[in-house]
Parts: C-alpha cells; structure tokens; sequence
C-alpha cells in the first residue's frame, strides 16, 4: 500500500505552506521551528517519542513533482494537518520492524517508529496510570512493514491518531 504515489492516501487534511529551514521530503512529520534562528520555519519533526502535531509533508503535485521530490532549504513546504482517521503515507524509521495496528510515534527526523511507552516523568520518577506525553502517539500501521536491515527510511501506510 505504501507504494502510493501520493501522501494522502484516504481522507482530506487542512493544507498550508511555511519556508523550509532544512531539507524535507513529502511525507516527513514535520513541525514548526519556536525559538532561535528560524522561528516559524519548517522542520522535519526533531523530538523522538516526543508530542507531535500530526502535520506531514505533502508532494508538489501542482509542479508535476512526485514524492521522492524533496524540498529543498528555502523552498515553501506544502504541508497538511490531519484530521482522525486520515491515512498518509509516511516513512518508517531505519531499523524498525511494525506490524498493522501497532502505535507509532515520532522518530526524531521526520520517520515514525513503534510507540516506546514511557514509565516515568522527566526527574526519573515512576508513573503508573498516567500520559505523561499524550501527544506522542501520531497513528497506527495499517500495514506490516519490516525495515531492519536497511539503510533507509521506508514508505508505511498509516492511519493518524
């Protein structure tokens, strides 16, 4: 399924643009730079398992680009909100393995990877019971994917949260 040619591949997100302050390729999650040089540029989201807005990168149909076309530094990012229930077409992170239905979060560089729940608070404290990030989980696998062993982020169909 994730051989679509396109980023969205069921539903309708809300789509904007912003400068891209780094390299970006349709179908990272990305996020908006808030504070130091840059502030309101957009980035490939940069906080592993960390709360995510579920905005992705979308191609450039309108250029006739395809989605391996990555913007470059300084271009203006087509992107998309997602609502619940839409299904993208995202990269899953180097070395993961998922399964349909698994929870996924972000990566750190712009790919998803499984849902690591996290036992404690940022003093090292245990939490039983309690979301500390109730953010972190962007969507589900509505698909098997297997990329161990490669050196590259691979396509994953993905249903948002």
């Amino acid at each position: 399924m994730a051989t679509e040619k396109v980023i969205v591949l069921k539903g309708q997100g809300l789509r904007s643009e912003a400068k891209a302050n780094s390299p970006i390729t349709p179908g990272h999650l990305v996020d908006f730079i808030i504070s130091g040089a840059g502030i309101g540029e957009m980035v490939v989201h940069s906080t592993a398992g960390g709360n995510a807005p579920r905005r992705f990168a979308v191609d450039q149909d309108f250029f006739g680009k395809e989605i391996d076309n990555a913007y470059a530094t300084g271009d203006q990012v087509q992107y998309e909100s997602m609502p619940t229930g839409t299904w993208v077409n995202a990269f899953l992170d180097i070395g993961e393995q998922v399964f349909k239905g698994e929870p996924l979060e972000s990566a750190g560089n712009g790919a998803l990877r499984l849902h690591q729940p996290q036992q404690s608070d940022s003093n090292g404290v245990m939490v039983f019971g309690e979301l500390i990030k109730p953010e972190r989980i962007v969507g589900y696998a509505m698909e098997d994917v297997d990329n161990r062993g490669s050196s590259n982020q691979s396509r994953i169909a993905v249903e948002i949260a």
